[in-house]
């Protein structure tokens, strides 16, 4: 690992009205709709402060994950040169880039992200931070690329490459591997859960029936013990009588996954009328 250096500084902007809260389980009679045992029935909106004079100059920060024992990192929108870790009213800082974003946190306290503005810059390299110190994640491939997301041993996930064009990979234990999906142009590793499997978006493009549909699909998979499992898609209607729903060429991403191997996400796409409209 290489130390940290902070990249150039862009433009200063006027920060947004940003506030951080996290909604936490408390006791007390149930206001809710469920009153299974160990469920919930009542939650606590609790307000994340951040200190006055905590980053230099005004600055915004916005949470970005949260783990078991429930401390919060919060990734600055632009301003601030340090990520925050929030615990039960404590905070701690790490130091970061100027344009840099925290994407995962786990239970032992680490930090992924990368630099690179939320505007999509190509100028990106991926970031481990832990006990008070930030390091770039290196390895060849890594030279352009976004830590995503890491589980408790460690293992962290993401992208390498130019954006549109990148290959999603995994890095455990010093050793780097890329997940290509075969066919697919674009690879993405999403999520990593404590047994070290990831869920993994992939784009290609491809001919189309209709001209007003994007040429762009995508699907989600599970890499798990070295081979991928593609994960389908969604079965649902058309939008109207005479309409096609082609969800084959719908682009499918897979946003998380937990211990289970059980993958959330999302499906979009268009429908086309028979006279191609």
């Amino acid at each position: 690992m290489t130390p940290l250096h902070e990249t150039r500084a862009m433009k200063r902007l006027l920060p947004l009205a940003v506030a951080c809260l996290l909604a936490a389980a408390c006791d007390g009679d149930a206001t809710g709709p469920d009153d299974s045992a160990g469920v919930p029935q009542r939650y606590t909106v609790v307000p994340i402060q951040i200190p006055a004079g905590t980053a230099p100059g005004p600055s915004t920060f916005i949470p970005a994950a949260i783990n078991g024992s429930g401390q919060v990192v919060l990734t600055p929108f632009f301003t601030a040169h340090m990520f925050v870790l929030w615990s039960g009213g404590s905070l701690a800082t790490l130091p970061a880039p100027y344009l840099a974003t925290a994407n995962g946190l786990n239970d032992a306290g680490q930090v992924v992200g990368c630099t690179g503005s939320v505007f999509g810059s190509e100028e990106r390299r991926p970031l481990l931070g832990e006990a008070g110190r930030t390091w770039y994640l290196a390895g060849a491939g890594l030279e352009r690329a976004c830590a995503l997301d890491l589980n408790d041993a460690g293992v962290v996930v993401g992208e390498a490459g130019p954006q549109r064009r990148s290959r999603a990979f995994v890095l455990s234990g010093g050793r780097l591997t890329f997940l290509d999906v075969p066919g697919d142009s674009t690879s993405q590793a999403a999520a990593v859960n404590a047994a070290g499997h990831v869920a993994v978006n992939s784009l290609r493009t491809e001919p189309v029936p209709c001209p007003n549909m994007s040429p762009t699909t995508g699907r989600a998979s599970l890499w798990r013990d070295g081979r991928l499992v593609p994960l389908g898609v969604l079965k649902y209607a058309a939008a109207g009588p005479g309409q096609v729903a082609d969800v084959a060429r719908f682009v499918h991403t897979a946003r998380d996954l937990n211990d289970r191997d059980e993958v959330v996400g999302s499906s979009w796409g268009m429908v086309c009328t028979p006279d191609g409209s």
